[in-house]
Order: structure tokens, then sequence, then C-alpha cells
């Protein structure tokens, strides 16, 4: 198997606390697990960059590439750069109850999402979505366990 691309975690919003060095464990086991799944090979990267943003940010993003005005959680751009929206995780993760999911965890989640998106796993149809949902939630749990 060829080698894993670099990976480059960039925390560049400072509203919601972030364990970096935690997301930066989290995100190599996740590349890992990605890497050996079939579809497009993760290696066909030579690094792959993840961005934590403010809603503002992801904003101007979701707007400028997706044409959709308003935040979004994660944005995903095929040349391997994944942007994450923190603030965005803070909310979705307090409407889940922050004792069974926290804003650490659902920016990880995001991290995985984007990480399965360039490996050719889409979610555009209900069927790709309930595949690519089924396959996030097994490999998030798998590497919650290291």
């Amino acid at each position: 198997m060829a080698p894993l691309p670099a990976f480059f975690l960039q925390n560049r919003q400072r509203r919601i606390a972030v364990d970096l060095p935690a997301l930066r464990q989290f995100a190599a086991h996740a590349l890992s697990a990605v890497a050996t799944l079939p579809g497009q090979p993760l290696q066909a990267f030579q690094e792959i960059s993840i961005v934590l943003l403010s809603d503002a940010a992801m904003a101007r993003h979701h707007l400028q590439f997706m044409g959709i005005p308003g935040p979004t959680d994660v944005l995903t751009f095929h040349h391997g750069e994944i942007l994450i929206g923190t603030e965005t995780a803070a909310r979705y993760a307090g409407e889940l109850g922050q004792d069974k999911h926290d804003t650490q965890n659902e920016i990880a989640l995001y991290l995985l999402h984007g990480l399965l998106h360039l490996a050719g796993y889409n979610d555009s149809t209900p069927a790709q979505k309930k595949r690519m949902f089924a396959l996030q939630t097994q490999l998030f749990e798998s590497i919650q366990k290291h």
C-alpha cells in the first residue's frame, strides 16, 4: 500500500475551544481507516488540509463554492481540503446533548465525513446518504475505541 498523505490541521477560529492534539490523533486514525476502504484511494493526495473555521468564514465559503447562503458543518474540496464549522458543530452537539455527544466529537465526525468524501463517498441521494452515514458511524465508533 502506498504511504498515506500528510495532513495538516489548522484552527482559524477563536470562539470554540478545540483539543487540537486529540483531534490530530483522531485524524491520523481516521485517515488510516478510510485509506483501507474501497473507492478512490486517499493515497492519491500528497497532503490533506483540515481547517477549523467560524460560522462567518464558513458562510462565505458556502456561498462562494456552493451558492448556498449561511454557514454549514463541513465543506470538502477534491484537491484535498476539508473545512469544518466549529460553531455549527457546537450548536448541533448542544441539540444532541453534550452528555451524549460533545463539540469535540462533532468536529471529529465532520472530519471523518470530509475524509469519506475525499475517498469518493457521496451523500447526494437518500441511498448514498444512508450508506455513507452507516459507514461513518461504524468507523467513528471504531476510531473512538483507540
